[in-house]
């Protein structure tokens, strides 16, 4: 309690000055108005149309598919100002407000701002032009464009310009064909032609055609025509005697070279496309804190080592990344495979790897390649503060994080990190206060937590045998985990050991797979005697077995599929599977060990180990809505199911709803579990359960500059699987659990720095499940909650939220 009297006072001040600091702030800001600094005849751009000609009969829009209007805003040379919720425009207002006086403040203000778009005709015209001609290499060549400005405002000087698009008839493929001078390449040729994105039918894109060569170019490379460029890749169109389309032909041609004849005269020489092969494969890894004087070399596979003996890395290591070796024909793709496998080893600051023929001659098809490595500072050392707001409890933690990047020579990477923090937590049991105060004084404060952490990452798997029939382009990697932490709490001392082995290995970018062949965490907690007397009053089983000691030993598969690095509609996928203490139990089992002295369950090294399987997995859904909006969605489901030797999941492993990256309008774990109404002294602690459901929905927009603004929508929520006496309608019910869902909406603020992004989000409750029927919904009378003034029953609708990066 004194820790709370506390914290609220010293909040209450702090949002009381900010308050007061952002109400002047505002009125200076809203009294500078950009239009005040105009020019005699200069408006502002207040908002610029783009117009469609209609369908008479429909009514519609006559605009295609293949046109997307964000492309035909990116052409457009004057946009508006972003405004703030669409309405406000605060990113002119700093400028202006910035621009009047010079003092530091002033200038982060303007800087903070933007520039007042003032209307030009000239780049209207010329927007006009490149909407024309954009239109033409969509297929439209009949297009015709035009545009109009409009002042809507004399006063405020705003403008408004509208550009007038009629499309006409597209001109669509007819015929694609295929020429070429060296029908040797066409087997090559044909692997592409299977994958062309030029279609019969389809609207003619000049867009299209560009992304051909690139396709073309790659393919050739990819079969080792190492001089190929897509410079011999041209396209001839052909519209005539046609009917609003085309015909299209693929040109490949050959390679020219100009030559001197004999008698000195310039001459233009074609030769046929060859295939090349790599002759040797020279590799050099160099630190820079080295100047090698002389130089050596050492062959090993057929690979060429310059300077080996002074490496500092084992060869071995290098060789498993290749893709390639002496004698193979030439794969661009090989190569960039190797620059990525070379890249997560994470040992090296710089890689190039060049390839050139091994002579001028053009009728010499072999060539050299040389891989140059330079490597990173072998050890790092990291230093790391960060405030905390978990759960609502808020804290401060440190770490300290020490890295060798090389440890044995095999491009491992091991790290110790030291950590450790200070949280206010709550819980359900209260204890005098001077006990507290004995122990933290008038600190507000009441946790104490530190760690050290080891980690060992090697760069492959170590499996017992046919390592090499793993392929090296899954990225392949092992690590080994071990920590302790300890926290120290007035009500109980916590030890937590935690090891792991896990196997992990990527294919194409995409597909992330991990195996936690061995997860154990050991847990103890030394509980002070009053904490302990309070936990036996409570006749709650779930709440006493979360404060037990108790063993995990699990065993996890976790797959991902994650394609982020496409801008639009990008999707990821992540599942795990998790199972602990079958193989313990099985084999406890069959051998005959005696259980504990009650006869229910078995111990390990004196503990009771936890037996469950857990399957989770969340989609995530991404799309940009145009050049300054995107939406994100997600749906995420799990379950866990304790077994014999543990009736409930342990703690740690149960699932709970709220919070930052959860349902928002909550705080961690202060939700559910279903449509329990928490009215005793325990409210807030027992929400925990064994089944989650959620979906979120985020519309993302673009404020100034690096901030960005939010729109959410959360539903969800937590169940028991079975039915619990102690804790009524909390278990899940196919037949009502769709109206236990908690809903929460609200707005959020974020802030780009380019490393991270800082966010601020504020929730509001829509839809409460621990309510009765009838006032669960926001706008509902709360005709129960007004009569018993439960505080514990129904809290306070609105939840602020501080967190680092997006929630999902």
């Amino acid at each position: 309690m004194w820790c709370t009297k506390i914290a609220y006072k010293l909040e209450l001040e702090r949002k009381l000055h900010k308050l007061l600091l952002g109400f002047f702030l505002s009125l200076a800001i809203v009294s500078c108005k950009p239009y005040k600094d105009l020019q005699e005849g200069e408006y502002l751009v207040n908002k610029v149309n783009i117009e469609f000609e209609k369908n008479k009969a429909e009514k519609k829009d006559m605009r295609q598919d293949n046109v997307k209007i964000e492309d035909l805003e990116s052409i457009i040379k004057q946009k508006p100002n972003k405004r703030l919720f669409g309405v406000f425009n605060l990113s002119t207002n700093l400028y202006a407000y910035g621009s009047r006086k010079d003092n530091w403040f002033r200038r982060w203000m303007k800087k903070m701002g933007d520039e007042p778009v003032i209307l030009d005709s000239t780049k209207t015209a010329a927007s006009t032009d490149q909407l024309r001609l954009f239109l033409v290499k969509k297929g439209y060549f009949l297009n015709q464009t035009s545009d109009s400005t409009v002042i809507v405002d004399s006063t405020k000087r705003k403008a408004e310009v509208t550009y007038q698009l009629t499309l006409n008839q597209p001109y669509t493929v007819k015929k694609l064909g295929m020429s070429m001078e060296d029908l040797t390449i066409k087997e090559t040729v044909d692997k592409y032609w299977g994958e062309s994105k030029i279609e019969i039918g389809k609207n003619y894109d000049e867009y299209v055609l560009t992304e051909e060569r690139g396709r073309i170019e790659n393919t050739m490379k990819s079969d080792g025509y190492y001089n190929f460029d897509k410079r011999f890749v041209s396209f001839t169109v052909d519209s005539n005697n046609l009917e609003n389309g085309v015909n299209i032909d693929v040109n490949i041609e050959n390679p020219r070279i100009n030559r001197l004849t004999e008698d000195n005269r310039d001459t233009l020489v074609t030769y046929s496309h060859r295939k090349y092969t790599i002759e040797e494969v020279f590799i050099q890894v160099r630190s820079d804190d080295k100047r090698y004087t002389t130089i050596d070399t050492a062959q090993m596979n057929g690979y060429v080592f310059v300077n080996s003996s002074k490496n500092s890395i084992r060869p071995t290591v290098i060789l498993r990344t290749l893709y390639f070796k002496p004698g193979d024909q030439y794969n661009i793709q090989n190569i960039q495979y190797t620059y990525n496998r070379l890249a997560t080893l994470k040992a090296f600051k710089s890689i190039n790897i060049n390839v050139y023929p091994r002579t001028n001659d053009p009728n010499d098809t072999t060539l050299v390649a040389f891989v140059e490595l330079a490597l990173n500072s072998r050890h790092s050392f990291a230093i790391e503060t960060e405030g905390t707001n978990r759960g609502g409890n808020l804290g401060v933690n440190g770490s300290v994080r020490l890295n060798n990047r090389n440890v044995f020579k095999g491009a491992e990477l091991f790290q110790v990190k030291f950590t450790g923090g200070l949280e206010a937590q709550g819980t359900s049991f209260e204890q005098d206060e001077s006990v507290a105060e004995d122990q933290f004084g008038n600190s507000i404060f009441n946790t104490i937590e530190y760690g050290i952490e080891f980690g060992l990452r090697l760069p492959e798997l170590l499996i017992p045998k046919n390592k090499s029939k793993i392929p090296s382009y899954t990225k392949p990697s092992t690590e080994f985990t071990f920590g302790y932490n300890h926290q120290f709490r007035s009500a109980y001392n916590r030890d937590i050991f935690k090891t792991g082995l896990y196997y992990n290995w990527i294919m194409n970018r995409k597909n992330i797979f991990r195996v936690g062949i061995i997860d154990l965490s050991l847990v103890r907690i030394d509980k002070a005697q009053w904490f302990q007397e309070k936990l036996d009053a409570s006749n709650n089983s779930l709440l006493i077995n979360s404060y037990n000691n108790h063993l995990i030993s699990a065993t996890k598969f976790q797959y991902e599929f994650n394609n982020s690095m496409i801008k639009e509609n990008n999707i990821r996928f992540k599942t795990t599977v998790e199972t602990a203490g079958n193989l313990l139990r099985g084999i406890n089992e069959l051998s005959g060990k005696p259980r504990d002295s009650t006869n229910t369950y078995y111990e390990l090294l004196g503990i009771r180990y936890a037996q469950y399987i857990m399957v989770d997995g969340f989609i995530r859904y991404g799309t940009r809505l145009t050049r300054h909006s995107s939406a994100a969605y997600r749906l995420y489901g799990g379950i866990g199911v304790p077994l014999a030797n543990l009736n409930v999941l342990p703690f740690e492993k149960s699932y709970y709803g709220g919070g930052a990256n959860s349902n928002r309008a909550w705080v961690s774990r202060t939700m559910g579990p279903g449509g329990m109404a928490d009215t005793g002294s325990l409210a807030g602690i027992d929400r925990i359960g064994d089944i989650k459901l959620e979906a979120n929905f985020e519309y993302r927009f673009d404020i100034m500059g690096s901030f960005e603004g939010a729109y959410f929508i959360d539903a969800g929520n937590i169940w028991i699987r079975e039915h619990d006496p102690q804790r009524p309608l909390a278990e899940f019910d196919v037949n009502r659990f769709y109206k236990e869902l908690a809903i929460g909406s609200g707005l959020g603020l974020r802030y780009k720095t380019g490393f991270f992004i800082v966010r601020f989000d504020v929730g509001v409750k829509i839809h409460d499940p621990k309510l009765i029927v009838g006032e669960r919904w926001l706008w509902q009378t709360k005709q129960q909650y007004e009569s018993l003034k439960l505080k514990s029953y129904y809290r306070e609708i609105v939840n602020w939220n501080l967190a680092i990066d997006y929630p999902f």
